[in-house]
């Protein structure tokens, strides 16, 4: 089985840069995904976020933990739907820093994850539709709960726990 890990959300806290940088609009409200809307970030400024930008980014407080959980698995195989070439070789730069032991041929950079999907595959993933499409091409998939997603009742939970759960399960 190949265990698949979404960078923003899941390793990367890229709404906390977000949150820094810019001031919301609107209310954001359980469930919102639309980082551009709440946030006011005009689509010309969040295409053309530089390398540094995206390679500077922080780790999630989970970060290590989901990592070291699925490498008890096997290889860490990073699944990310980047915005633009700029945020691919910042994303790439950010895992040689972070996660070094990330081997070049484990980086998937795509437009569509569930064309990744199959029934030994899993995703760990913060986006409810990408999760969904990806479940509905028949692959596994766990939505780590956030604040944005359809889970964000238990985004202050311990999940790493769930995740741990769902795996194992994922694995008899």
């Amino acid at each position: 089985m190949k265990i698949y890990v979404d960078m923003d959300g899941i390793l990367v806290d890229l709404v906390g840069q977000i949150q820094r940088d810019y001031q919301p609009v609107i209310p954001w409200e359980p469930g919102e995904y639309n980082l551009l809307k709440v946030y006011g970030v005009p689509h010309d400024k969040w295409e053309n976020l530089s390398i540094d930008w995206w390679a500077n980014l922080e780790k999630t407080k989970e970060a290590d933990q989901i990592v070291e959980l699925v490498t008890q698995y096997g290889d860490l195989n990073i699944l990310s739907k980047p915005s633009s070439q700029m945020c691919i070789k910042g994303k790439f730069e950010w895992l040689q820093w972070h996660y070094p032991q990330t081997k070049t041929e484990n980086m998937f950079f795509v437009e569509s994850k569930h064309h990744l999907a199959r029934p030994d595959t899993i995703l760990i993933d913060d986006c409810s539709a990408i999760v969904e499409e990806f479940r509905a091409c028949g692959g596994k998939a766990f939505l780590y709960p956030r604040h944005w997603n359809d889970e964000h009742a238990k985004a202050d939970e311990n999940n790493v726990k769930s995740l741990k759960n769902f795996l194992a399960k994922c694995y008899k």
